[in-house]
This record gives C-alpha cells, sequence and structure tokens, in this order.
C-alpha cells in the first residue's frame, strides 16, 4: 500500500497527535532513573559523541545503572543548500521515533520541536604537535598544506575550500574519511592537516599528540542544539534525557 498525497500532508499533524497522547499516557507514570530501565537511541555528529559519551557514561554509572544508550551518528545531507535542507533526515527519524533525541548544529524552525542549546562550537585547523605549519599559519601556509577532509560521500570541496576561493586560493585534499574520529587519527600519525570542531579536537589531544592551530580567517561557528519532539517533553523520561544531556556540557 502507498499513502496518497493527502495522507503524506496530514502524516505530521497525526503523528503530533499521537505523541501528545503518548505523552500524557507516559507523564502520569512516574520516571525514577536510579530505577528505571530504558534504551534511549541519541543521534549525533561524531564530533560531539566523543565529548559526550565520557562524561554521560560516568554519571549513569551512578544516577541511572538501568538506563542504556544507542548512539547512531547523524550526517547531512550532501550538496544541501540550506541548514533545514541538511539536517532534514534526522528531523524526520525524531518525528517517526527513531531517535529519541538529536544533536545537531542547527535550531529547526518548526514549533513541533523543543530545542535546547548546549554549547557554542567553531572550526579550528589540526596538526600533529610539532608541525611545520606552526601555531600562526598564513592564509598561504594554510593553501600549500595537504589536506584531510571529513566527507561522508568521499566529496572533496568544504568550508574551507569556500574561504580560500573568497582569497583566490585553493588548497589540495589528500585524504577524505568519512569521520572526525579517522581524521584525528591521520592527522597524528602525519603532516596532514584537518579543520575540525574545536570542542572534539581538545578531547582528542587528550589521546593524540595534537596541535590546535586557530585559523587566520573566520571558519565555520554554530550553536550545538539537542532536539526532541515537543510532544516527548510530556513523558517525564524524555524530559530527563534532555536535561542530563544537556548538563553534559556545562
Amino acid at each position: 500500500m502507498v499513502p496518497t498525497a493527502r495522507a503524506e500532508a496530514l502524516a505530521p499533524a497525526i503523528r503530533d497527535i499521537v505523541e501528545r497522547i503518548s505523552g500524557v499516557i507516559s507523564s502520569a507514570e512516574h520516571f525514577d532513573p536510579t530505577t528505571a530501565t530504558r534504551r534511549f537511541r541519541l543521534g549525533a555528529p561524531d564530533g560531539a559523541v566523543s565529548i559526550l559519551v565520557p562524561v554521560l557514561m560516568k554519571r549513569l554509572e551512578k544516577e541511572a545503572p538501568g538506563i542504556d544508550f544507542a548512539m547512531l551518528q547523524v550526517l547531512p545531507r550532501p550538496g544541501s543548500n540550506s541548514h533545514d535542507q541538511a539536517w532534514r533526515d534526522a528531523l524526520a527519524d525524531l518525528d517517526a521515533g527513531r531517535l529519541d533525541l538529536a544533536i545537531l548544529p542547527h535550531r529547526p524552525a518548526q514549533a513541533r520541536f523543543h530545542a535546547t542549546t548546549l554549547y557554542p562550537e567553531d572550526f579550528v585547523f589540526v596538526t600533529r604537535s610539532g608541525h611545520p605549519l606552526g601555531r600562526k599559519p598564513t592564509v598561504m601556509a594554510i593553501a600549500n598544506a595537504r589536506h584531510v577532509l571529513v566527507s561522508a560521500t568521499g566529496d572533496t570541496s568544504g568550508n574551507v575550500d569556500r574561504l580560500l576561493a573568497e582569497r583566490g586560493l585553493d588548497r589540495r585534499i589528500a585524504l577524505t574519511v568519512p569521520s572526525f574520529l579517522m581524521a584525528v587519527s591521520a592527522i597524528a600519525s602525519s603532516d596532514l592537516i584537518g579543520a575540525l570542531p574545536r570542542g572534539f579536537a581538545k578531547e582528542a589531544a587528550r589521546t593524540y599528540d595534537l596541535q590546535i592551530v586557530n585559523a587566520p580567517f573566520e571558519m565555520m561557528s554554530s550553536d550545538l542544539i539537542a532536539i526532541v519532539p515537543e510532544a516527548a517533553m510530556l513523558d517525564q523520561s524524555i524530559a530527563w534525557l534532555v536535561e542530563t544531556v544537556a548538563s553534559c556540557f556545562c
């Protein structure tokens, strides 16, 4: 069976009604994280996961030993022209209940979502310690370096390319990888450099011998946002989840 166009148009409103009913039922049930058993599904870019997981797991051991998590990597849609398009799949997963919470560098405009700001994030260049690029590189030095780019599709164009193009320059992408974790591993063992989220880079520097380098031009920045369906906030366990995740970034 295939839904009609009318059914597709009504689906978000009907889903919201069903979620509100479920939320009202759930809100009547007391949620005690110290005794509860439940598995939550969280979606986030791997840069945010690496910051969240160590703090979250430590807290759960003491405060909610019966709560389990499935951490899923969410990625922007390739070739998207706006944040709404880039993160549409993650928002659809929230709507469909495939995710309980998503952490995105985007605040959705739709009123059906509840959004909590976690922390501001910007990008920096990362090199191995002692890299010849130094700590205060010029724009030309950045352009002449060999770069690793995080790209799920293998596409060799990113935000840095746009910034360099505005200055009449380009760069060599010597390697593409699908995750920040893979990128930092390659950087630590070579002369490659990469543009990575600052928070992730600081966390990675605990494990790898890395050097964090501020760019000689303004890099991409945005707030990281915890997002759940507004109706789901009626569920005490989801409200606890949002509060707990937010506190991990304080």
